[in-house]
């Protein structure tokens, strides 16, 4: 049983990320899933809520991103190295959808600290290998300006949405100077069906030339 490419959904706060990885995951649990239940996949891993974990883990809240510097710096290297752990113990086992990316928070580091701390994030042997992970993996950004932003308490709200625009700028200017190719899913695109279409029409797509590599290669 084959491991597929690992599927990164990523891009600005309260753009349905957490939605279209559990419904990617509800896919591949499906007893219809030929590619699954056939042996021509195994069973992803989802990795999902990290950033939440660390917050309360370590006793954050949303607002430290905005009210300090110093500790919206800490919360984000405590991000980066929780992405970092769980992605290389999840890549021994299988591949992954994760509902973020290590890139996140050196992203969050960029917008709500500034470069310098950003810059240090992209130094580090974290980053370093897990860029080559989602070079090899599917990335797809959710783009911002969906009409369901709330706020729940917990998650880091935009200011308005010309700031959440701005974001999701950032983060399509660092995939690509990071030399990371991604697939933009528009703000236009609402249904969850819809948006789990795409993703997987690319991902299959993906498994196809693959195998054909392979086939190739024999």
């Amino acid at each position: 049983m084959a491991d597929a490419k690992n599927i990164y959904i990523v891009g600005a706060q309260c753009t349905g990320k957490t939605t279209l990885a559990d419904a990617l995951s509800k896919f591949f649990e499906s007893p219809k899933n030929h590619y699954l239940h056939e042996g021509a996949v195994s069973k992803p891993y989802i990795i999902k809520e990290v950033a939440r974990n660390v917050l309360r883990e370590h006793k954050f809240t949303a607002s430290d991103i905005t009210s300090s510097k110093s500790r919206a710096a800490q919360l984000q290297r405590l991000i980066l190295a929780a992405q970092y752990r769980i992605e290389r113990e999840t890549q021994r086992n299988g591949w992954f959808i994760s509902d973020r990316s290590a890139l996140d928070p050196i992203v969050y580091a960029r917008f709500y600290v500034g470069d310098a701390t950003a810059n240090e994030m992209m130094n580090s042997e974290e980053w370093l290998e897990m860029r080559e992970h989602m070079k090899q993996g599917l990335v797809f950004i959710c783009e911002s300006g969906v009409p369901w932003l709330f706020d729940d308490g917990t998650r880091l709200m935009p200011d308005d949405v010309s700031d959440w625009a701005k974001f999701h700028n950032l983060f399509c200017k660092m995939l690509d100077e990071a030399g990371i190719q991604y697939h933009v899913i528009s703000k236009t695109m609402l249904a969850l069906e819809e948006r789990l279409a795409m993703v997987l029409n690319v991902w299959k797509e993906g498994e196809s030339n693959e195998t054909s590599l392979q086939m190739r290669d024999m």
